[in-house]
């Protein structure tokens, strides 16, 4: 049992990185279809973010082939993240108006981070209700420490999402 709860992290870290190749190919994409300069320098931009972004978060899934996920969860995980990250892709982001000028690409960008903000919000609160529920044959609040690590990296997810907003924000 505890086992599988460490995987359901280790899951959410992919979905994470999942998130984040999804923002890496969009805003390459994105970059070529802008109207002005300043909005494709803006995207970019936010590419070379999410990559870095990506780079931290596999760091969270550690060293071992254990820790890497199987092609399912990889699948899954990438699903997932066309479904909370830019669901409508590129298509989404012409009709939002996101490649007429950089105020609009940087409005894009924040709804963007936003809405991921929100789905990591609920994604890392079923996790940590699932991790805390104890075990069969565990005593209730029960934890190893493997998965008060997991609980900090999902954590962690959340607060660089957090401050990848509020550098954005920071753009304007």
């Amino acid at each position: 049992m505890m086992e599988n709860k460490t995987n359901a992290t280790t899951n959410a870290i992919e979905i994470a990185c999942g998130i984040e190749r999804r923002g890496i190919g969009l805003y390459r994409r994105a970059s070529t279809m802008a109207a002005d300069d300043e909005s494709r320098a803006l995207f970019l931009r936010m590419m070379e973010e999410e990559r870095q972004h990506l780079s931290y978060f596999e760091s969270l899934r550690g060293c071992g082939d254990k820790d890497q996920p199987d092609e399912t969860i990889g699948s899954l995980a990438s699903a997932l993240a066309s479904e909370a990250y830019i669901p409508g892709g590129l298509m989404q982001m012409a009709y939002e108006g996101a490649f007429t000028s950089g105020e609009a690409t940087l409005d894009s960008m924040i709804q963007a981070e936003n809405d991921s903000i929100d789905y990591y919000e609920q994604l890392i609160k079923q996790i940590i209700e699932q991790l805390v529920r104890p075990a069969s044959g565990g005593e209730d609040g029960q934890w190893s420490e493997t998965l008060n690590e997991r609980r900090d990296q999902l954590s962690n997810i959340l607060e660089q999402e957090r401050a990848h907003l509020s550098e954005l924000q920071s753009w304007r």
